[in-house]
């Protein structure tokens, strides 16, 4: 029923852990927004070959992001906006009050990344 969703919109404030998005494996443009309590995002995300969006904005507690999105090879536009301190292994991006840490070498393998925007509010 949901195998051939494109675009997923998740505004959910009571989620902490997002679901496996093994039930959606042609996903093109994911979103999680306002997403306060949300500390995790589910390792699949990362075997969503078809990925070419993802944008997280609004989710505050969010305590780092999956390694594995380094293989979403189609990535094209990656927004992390608001407030988000995010600790990827191994490597570190943080975005802190003084900005952008370091890249985790491991995004060189995005390449087809043309839009990364991270916004701190």
């Amino acid at each position: 029923a949901m195998k051939k969703l494109k675009r997923l919109d998740l505004c959910a404030k009571q989620i902490t852990v997002t679901p496996d998005f093994s039930f959606a494996p042609y996903l093109e443009e994911l979103t999680l927004r306002n997403c306060e309590m949300l500390t995790e995002v589910h390792d699949s995300v990362g075997t969503l070959e078809n990925l070419m969006v993802l944008l997280i904005t609004g989710c505050n507690a969010l305590e780092g992001l999956p390694h594995t999105i380094c293989h979403l090879t189609l990535l094209e536009r990656l927004e992390l906006s608001q407030h988000l301190d995010l600790f990827f292994s191994p490597g570190n991006l943080g975005l802190r009050e003084t900005g952008i840490k370091s890249i985790l070498t491991s995004i060189e393998k995005l390449t087809q990344l043309r839009n990364l925007n991270l916004q701190k509010s």
